[in-house]
């Protein structure tokens, strides 16, 4: 969830600025967005490992799998850096065409794109710290990861005593800082308490032809679940950019808060996942399939109650990140569309990757987000041709969470999922 606390508190700061700093800044974040879901990805097929392995209180296998998730990580957002930084006017240029806003925009993405392979190295631990019961350590240090992040944001956006203002590419600046900050927090308590991952590089690299094909098996469909979802959201950001200025800065400021609400969804559903995990992985499937149940109606409530708070606060936060009415107004109107759809998200989030993911059930969630997303692109596309508002084809993109939500139940009453990952 910091990637996405980070990007709502840059776009808030630059709130009083043209909307065309704004729209830079959420562009911008846009890029790192695609290669977190890439990062995401690999890690959660990983997080799932771990939990079994922990489960089975195979500490080895923990380290074999964070030793092999942290080269991964590391490579892909090494990757994603050099293309930031030497392609990052053409990146741009994907998402936005004006060219003033473009030259703005992708000197912030060239700034931040530094930070990417230490956003790997984080999002990595982060999902380790969780698969081995350690989320509170890790809710400690974004908690001051996110005060440091908001007083490095003012220093530099606006300047104190001899420190000179750098404008909004101050903000890009805070987030390289803040990610090293980062780092070094979480080293420094694992190491110090001497955690599961407190392993030499030995440790990290003794893994043989059985773990990679085991590894490999269990990681390889949830990245490309998670790929799926990348190109959804490249393709319809990319059209967004085609039709206004005002819709895409109106969806480039929502976007941020949207996905801090998908972060508290993916939460929950992650709980379930862990614990699951650790069920299956100590070979309790009778308690598995009971706690399945539980989260599933928990969830459900929890939907519900989180529904309830976007509505309540849609007005208002829509206002306080823009001081311009119509995109506020546009703002509101997904917000409504989104509290609607939030129950069924959530369904879906905790039968996808809460219970099935956790039994090596990857595959099926790859190919359902797939077919969601075909359904919806025709619609969504006819959508923009005929000039529908934002929130209109917002509307059409999440009914391919209805589609799914029927398959995955479907494929949750199978019990297919019901499975132990590690030997």
């Amino acid at each position: 969830m910091l990637a996405q606390i980070l990007s709502a508190i840059a776009s808030f700061l630059v709130r009083d600025s043209s909307p065309y700093a704004q729209e830079a800044v959420a562009v911008s974040n846009k890029v790192f967005f695609l290669l977190s879901l890439l990062i995401i990805g690999i890690s959660n097929g990983a997080c799932v490992l771990i939990a079994h392995y922990w489960g089975k209180e195979d500490t080895a296998g923990v380290r074999k799998t964070l030793g092999i998730t942290l080269i991964l990580s590391v490579l892909i957002a090494g990757i994603f850096s050099v293309f930031s930084i030497g392609y990052s006017r053409e990146l741009i240029s994907l998402f936005m065409h004006t060219d003033s806003d473009v030259m703005l925009a992708s000197r912030y993405l060239a700034i931040l794109s530094i930070s990417f392979v230490l956003y790997g190295v984080c999002q990595t631990y982060a999902l380790f710290y969780r698969a081995v019961g350690k989320g509170p350590t890790m809710l400690r240090i974004t908690g001051i990861i996110t005060l440091f992040n908001i007083g490095m944001d003012l220093l530099l956006l606006k300047g104190f005593g001899p420190i000179p203002s750098v404008g909004i590419l101050g903000i890009a600046w805070a987030v390289l800082v803040t990610r090293i900050l980062e780092v070094v927090l979480i080293l420094i308590d694992d190491y110090r308490k001497e955690g599961p991952a407190h392993a030499s590089l030995k440790e990290l690299v003794a893994y043989d032809k059985g773990f990679l094909k085991n590894y490999g098996k269990n990681v390889w469909n949830i990245f490309l679940n998670s790929a799926v979802v990348m190109i959804a959201n490249f393709i319809f950001s990319t059209a967004y950019a085609n039709i206004s200025q005002i819709m895409v800065i109106t969806m480039s400021l929502f976007h941020p808060l949207e996905q801090i609400v998908f972060a508290l969804v993916e939460g929950c559903s992650a709980s379930a996942s862990i614990v699951m995990g650790h069920t299956m992985g100590a070979m309790q499937m009778d308690r598995a399939k009971r706690y399945a149940r539980n989260y599933l109606r928990v969830n459900f409530l929890i939907g519900i109650v989180l529904a309830g708070v976007i509505f309540l606060l849609a007005s208002p936060a829509s206002h306080l990140f823009t001081t311009t009415e119509a995109i506020a107004s546009d703002m509101k109107d997904c917000f409504y569309v989104l509290c609607f759809f939030v129950p069924v998200k959530l369904l879906n989030a905790t039968i996808s990757d809460g219970i099935l993911k956790t039994g090596g059930d990857s595959a099926f969630n790859a190919l359902n987000n797939f077919l969601g997303f075909i359904f919806c692109l025709p619609f969504c596309l006819l959508g923009m041709a005929v000039g529908l508002p934002a929130h209109w084809i917002y509307l059409l993109f999440m009914m391919g969470e209805v589609l799914k939500l029927g398959f995955n139940i479907t494929r949750y009453f199978s019990g297919k999922w019901l499975q132990t990952l590690v030997e």
